[in-house]
């Protein structure tokens, strides 16, 4: 069985199978699990691909499409995954990062961690390891990028992921590393080399490139990237409209807001005594008092009200004010509401977005999606929405943009309209500004333009 793959795609599969270790970039939406399987192919079995684990599933429905249907997950007991791993018996087998991360022996306050016991996974004589959503190896001392370390030398690894760069460009490094260990030894080094920093009270934070030219030309190497819009893709989307909605607290929140603030004053002249955990522990609570405040929650309502027969999916930062405002939205407009977080299973997200997809086709009430972005930030497609709020945003443009784009793709018939919803002078307006900073450097280090809100 054949899929047939645009010409971009197929310029892909070429280049995957020229290289032994290199990231494929290519903007979210473009495709670049196809290119993986059908490059793959010229790969001798056994392969491996890692994947985040409500992703399995996916992975194996498509490649059965491409008539692959020696498949395993792997799943169940630990016994059962390890006997899997021990001797594979099928030419693809599909695990998950946090499966990875345990394929290492680890410490915690010195003791040896028991439970690190899958070592087949990375000691396996894989010919080939395909790794999906590959920013999350950004974590260079993280388990799943150790782990990835030391796959042998010979095993091709191909990594996939729309976000090469998440927080800054300095993550990454343990992408390039993964393809080219003699080159990238050293990540001070690469930074020092490739950006500019300014120290604060915590860290060294990296701000921009000292040269994007010479940054990309080096990145292209070993990287891959196509986006929506460049000559050789063969696709058009029109731009999503981007709408800011920013209202003042109600005076009794704003009461309650301002004094919470006071509660904690960063007063240090010589920032040499900031507490990090409690600033970040009231930046929380201010959060979560802003998301219920009354204000802000008439504000999403009406942008619902304004949508009559319009399908809205809702982005939250918090899983409780996922849940908030779900039931307030249901009890309010009657309209079906699904709220999808962390605590859902994949399996019942899959079937929520099937659900979702045949109320949005076939409903004269149109659904309400209520989710937080780190719940369906990654792998699923919602095309057939087309109206998004951010209640709350994420601290990282890279994040939210990855949310977006599971309504921006291929197959949007329909302009994106995206709402903001801001509450005015409050850590709102902080995370906003926060985000849209680190899309400008992130965008800047790959000569591209950030996708604002």
């Amino acid at each position: 069985m054949s899929i047939t793959l645009r010409p971009y795609q197929e310029e892909a599969v070429k280049w995957l199978e020229s290289s032994h270790r290199c990231i494929l970039a290519d903007e979210m939406g473009l495709g670049k699990t196809y290119p993986a399987i059908e490059a793959g192919l010229s790969c001798k079995p056994p392969r491996l691909v890692i994947a985040p684990a409500y992703l399995s599933y996916h992975w194996k429905d498509m490649l059965q499409e491409y008539g692959q249907e020696s498949v395993t997950i792997v799943e169940g007991s630990p016994v059962q995954k390890r006997e899997v791993l021990a001797k594979p018996r099928t030419d693809w087998v599909i695990s998950s990062y946090g499966l990875l991360a345990r394929a290492i022996p680890s410490t915690r306050r010195g003791r040896s961690m028991s439970w690190s016991s899958y070592p087949d996974l990375i000691s396996k004589k894989w010919s080939l390891v395909i790794q999906d959503e590959a920013h999350r190896l950004r974590g260079r001392n993280s388990l799943s990028t150790r782990a990835t370390y030391q796959f042998p030398i010979q095993t091709h690894v191909w990594m996939l992921t729309g976000s090469p760069i998440v927080r800054d460009p300095s993550d990454i490094f343990p992408l390039l590393r993964i393809c080219d260990r003699t080159r990238f030894t050293s990540y001070w080094n690469f930074v020092f080399q490739w950006f500019t920093t300014t120290k604060t009270p915590w860290a060294t934070k990296v701000t921009g490139v000292t040269d994007a030219e010479a940054f990309t030309q080096m990145l292209s190497h070993y990287m891959l990237r196509r986006r929506i819009g460049d000559p050789e893709i063969d696709i058009h989307l029109d731009d999503p409209v981007h709408i800011p909605i920013g209202d003042p607290l109600d005076p009794v929140t704003r009461k309650t807001y301002d004094t919470a603030r006071k509660e904690f004053q960063i007063t240090y002249p010589d920032l040499s005594v900031v507490d990090v955990l409690t600033a970040g522990a009231l930046i929380s609570k201010l959060r979560q008092m802003t998301a219920v405040s009354p204000t802000k929650i008439n504000s999403l309502l009406q942008c619902i009200e304004d949508l009559p027969n319009k399908p809205v999916a809702i982005f939250t930062w918090f899983r409780n004010t996922a849940q908030t405002i779900g039931d307030i939205i249901k009890s309010k407009t009657g309209r079906p509401v699904f709220v999808v977080t962390g605590a859902v299973p994949a399996s019942q997200r899959v079937s929520i977005i099937n659900e979702l997809r045949n109320l949005v086709s076939s409903s004269s009430l149109p659904p309400v999606l209520v989710a937080n972005i780190a719940a369906l930030s990654e792998g699923v497609n919602l095309q057939f929405m087309s109206n998004v709020i951010f209640y709350e945003e994420d601290w990282l443009h890279e994040t939210n943009t990855q949310a977006l784009k599971r309504f921006h793709r291929p197959g949007q018939e329909n302009i994106v309209q995206v709402s903001h919803i801001v509450a005015r002078k409050t850590v709102d307006e902080y995370v906003h500004k926060v985000e849209q900073r680190r899309g400008v450097v992130n965008a800047k280090a790959l000569l591209e333009e950030v996708m604002s809100g």
